[in-house]
């Protein structure tokens, strides 16, 4: 298939059923790309969104929201928004763990031609910003495309294995710490919104502190817990003598 037939709509509020099922299915796809949290990202971030759906034909070939600001009347693309605290979003490409080599490469470069297409011929974009997902580690086709690629680096833990495979996971200095915590007496519970509204507290004066530049308001955070908070976002503290 050639990227000719890769069309680009912006998706609807009727549609969110059949976004949100792609990011279920898919593994490299984050909480972040989650309808309802795309939503949060747009009521506070100030950046107008555009959830984008590539098709060939009537098959979705991937989804990608991106946030359109304007400075001066000029356009700019973030995935995700400028500020956000989301560390990842960019495109998400149904079936792409499974396609072949040769075919995941064309999928991956046809998708970010037609994303390229809407954002710097229909949107008239003068710079675009893209933090891919971890699972999408290839970056060539972004390079191909004429961006600039800054790798990052992370850490990452699979827990599809169940509890003792992720243990295993674990090197072990961080198993030895691990349990003599245990052994010493730190204790670990679950809490409910008041502890979830601690930690972002705490985490926002820290942020404030080191001088970062944006730091999301609370505001942003009750209303990611008032989307998620019936189990997808649950808050986890260690206690040691009571504190």
């Amino acid at each position: 298939m050639t990227s000719s037939k890769y069309t680009v709509t912006t998706a609807t509020d009727a549609e969110r059923s059949a976004w949100d099922a792609v990011v279920s299915d898919s593994p490299h796809a984050t909480p972040f790309h989650l309808w309802h949290w795309l939503q949060v990202e747009a009521a506070w971030s100030g950046a107008e969104l555009y959830p984008l759906i590539v098709s060939v034909g009537t098959t979705i070939a991937a989804i990608c929201p991106v946030f359109i600001v304007r400075r001066w009347s000029v356009p700019f693309g973030f995935s995700p928004a400028p500020g956000s605290p989301a560390l990842y979003l960019g495109p998400v490409i149904p079936g792409y763990e499974t396609l072949k080599q040769e075919k995941r490469e064309s999928r991956y470069i046809a998708v970010q031609e037609a994303v390229d297409r809407f954002l710097f011929d229909r949107m008239r974009c003068r710079f675009v910003r893209i933090l891919t997902p971890p699972g999408l580690s290839d970056a060539r086709p972004l390079r191909w495309a004429g961006y600039d690629v800054d790798p990052y680096y992370t850490y990452r833990l699979d827990l599809s294995g169940g509890e003792a495979a992720a243990w295993q996971g674990f090197d072990r200095q961080a198993r030895v710490s691990i349990n003599r915590a245990l052994r010493e007496g730190v204790t670990v519970s679950e809490g409910g919104y008041d502890r979830y509204e601690e930690i972002v507290h705490t985490v926002r004066e820290r942020l404030l502190l080191q001088g970062t530049v944006r730091v999301a308001p609370e505001g942003y955070y009750r209303d990611l817990y008032a989307a998620f908070g019936s189990g997808m976002i649950r808050v986890f503290s260690a206690e040691f003598n009571g504190e």
